[in-house]
């Protein structure tokens, strides 16, 4: 035997099939076997074809696959090894091939064809033994491997779907949100009118839409974390809505001085104006705190809805390479569209903002980082320099 046929032949006989075969018989095996080869991504074996030969894997690796045509999904059942067998299903019962082979890697192997095996067994009857216990073995091995693998794929399947109930429900309560906003605009607005306190007006609101939101999360039956609520990686969160928000807040400081410089408007404008948001009679400390405090609060329940339940359900959803960044320009796109009954420069400057928090979220899934944003960026643009239409 040549050096090359001497050293495929030494990984030939260590396949798990041949332990108790005899030497002889292991060279009668191999000698009737033909070497091949194949390049990575070529296919083996196709389920539903004729089967004729068994495989032995002398170098490579190949992955055992189902096709799903409903679904148009491939399900990788197993991978093979040098020292394993393929198509010894087939091999027991003659019948069609149950499932596709293809290649990972460059790969040969050795193939036996059965009409080669039963003239050995011919010959040597002492093979039923010696090949069919272990090869029962591997089969039911093989089994095994691939129930388990279909019990995973029902499970991915389980998971899909109720991500997809949860994106309906998400739908009707983002729908129902959105009409909501444009018929309770005027009756807040007349409220605001009669009343001689703004959080008379603000809290209850707040409360609403509050209310309206939890529903929706328990409704969906989903962990808290998917929404954003939890304290993993709270510090880095926090840490990075203050710091990363610092050049935005010299960026709103350039523009309010550029606004008050180069006079873009007739009105008379001091660099800082903290009370620009408020009536003549509410131009005070106290009504400050208050509006300050709610805005805070109510940057919470704003990231609750845009980050948390519209960003966070999307980035389960989708699929693809740009996932991240769809959900965060549709969920931004979502809540700018809110703020287009108060102003539609509010609501541009709603989705730039809204884009950034969407950004932070991704970094962590954590809404504290955001919310620190909104309310930082909010509170400087609303009650410090007095840039009225930044949220």
């Amino acid at each position: 035997m040549k050096e090359l046929d001497k050293k495929n032949f030494d990984l030939f006989k260590k396949n798990s099939l041949l332990h108790d075969v005899s030497d002889k018989i292991v060279e009668n095996i191999y000698s009737i076997s033909k070497e091949i080869t194949l390049e990575p991504g070529s296919i083996l074996i196709q389920e539903g074809d004729k089967s004729e030969e068994i495989f032995f894997i002398l170098e490579g690796s190949l992955e055992i696959f189902k096709y799903d045509p409903q679904h148009h999904q491939v399900h990788v059942i197993d991978q093979l090894f040098p020292g394993d067998t393929v198509g010894e299903v087939a091999f027991l019962d003659h019948g069609i091939r149950s499932a596709s082979v293809k290649a990972k890697t460059f790969c040969r192997l050795r193939k036996f064809s059965f009409t080669d095996f039963q003239f050995l067994l011919g010959k040597n009857p002492q093979l039923i033994n010696d090949i069919f216990f272990p090869l029962s073995k591997k089969v039911t091995t093989r089994f095994r491997t691939a129930t388990d693998a279909a019990f995973i794929a029902v499970q991915e399947k389980l998971e899909e779907s109720k991500i997809r109930v949860n994106l309906g429900v998400l739908l009707i309560f983002v729908i129902c949100i959105l009409t909501t906003s444009l018929f309770a605009f005027p009756f807040v607005k007349y409220l605001l009118t009669i009343s001689t306190n703004t959080s008379y007006v603000a809290f209850p609101v707040l409360g609403i839409i509050l209310f309206v939101i939890l529903i929706i999360i328990k409704k969906s039956k989903l962990p808290l974390q998917n929404f954003g609520i939890t304290l993993r990686n709270w510090k880095k969160s926090i840490f990075e809505g203050f710091f990363f928000s610092i050049p935005v807040l010299i960026g709103m400081l350039v523009f309010k001085w550029a606004f008050v410089r180069y006079g873009f408007s007739s009105a008379q404008h001091d660099l800082f104006e903290p009370y620009s948001a408020f009536a003549p009679s509410s131009q005070n400390l106290k009504s400050w705190i208050i509006l300050n405090l709610f805005y805070f609060l109510f940057a919470f329940v704003q990231e609750l809805f845009a980050r948390g339940i519209l960003q966070g359900l999307l980035m389960d959803f989708l699929t693809g390479k740009r996932k991240m960044w769809l959900s965060i320009f549709i969920s931004s796109l979502i809540f700018s569209s809110v703020h287009v009954v108060y102003s539609e420069v509010l609501a541009i400057n709603a989705f730039f903002f809204s884009m950034y928090f969407g950004w932070l979220y991704t970094r962590h899934r954590n809404l504290l980082g955001p919310w620190v944003a909104h309310g930082l960026l909010g509170i400087w643009g609303l009650s410090v320099i007095g840039v009225g239409f930044f949220d």
